[in-house]
Formats: structure tokens, sequence, C-alpha cells
């Protein structure tokens, strides 16, 4: 009951979306180079080069996820110990 009420307080919502950017910003980013690897992915049968590209592009990807991730998990753990 009490996570519902916080999160209907305009501070506390302005505070979520502040402590939430940077995590936004890299599943975007993520998001971009997954696009980019399966554009390359395409090509991959015409040229072995394209499908390196296609494998850097996406553990990119992967790795630009995980820190998503991590910082999501960062942001949510602070935001629940100041509210």
């Amino acid at each position: 009951m009490r996570r519902r009420t916080m999160m209907k307080n305009p501070q506390t919502i302005s505070a979520w979306h502040e402590a939430t950017d940077r995590t936004n910003e890299l599943f975007q980013e993520a998001d971009r180079l997954n696009a980019i690897a399966y554009e390359l992915l395409t090509h991959a049968a015409d040229s072995p080069e394209a499908m390196i590209a296609f494998q850097k592009a996406r553990a990119a990807a992967d790795s630009k996820s995980l820190e998503g991730k991590k910082a999501w998990d960062q942001a949510r753990a602070k935001f629940q110990k100041k509210h």
C-alpha cells in the first residue's frame, strides 16, 4: 500500500525519473546497437566481414544492456532507500 502512495506523489515521480534517466539512455543505446547488428546480419551471407561486424555489434549491445540493467538495479536500490 505504501508503494502506491509514494508513486502518486509528484516529487517522488520526478525523483524516480531523475534516478532512471541514465538507465533509459543505456537501454536506448543497446536498442540502437541491436538494430545495427541485425542490419549487418542481412549481409552476413555475402560477407564474412559482415558476420564479424554483426557479432561485435551484438556483443556491444549485450554489454550496454547489462550496463543498463546494473544502472536500473542501482537506481532502484538508491530510490528505495530514500523513499
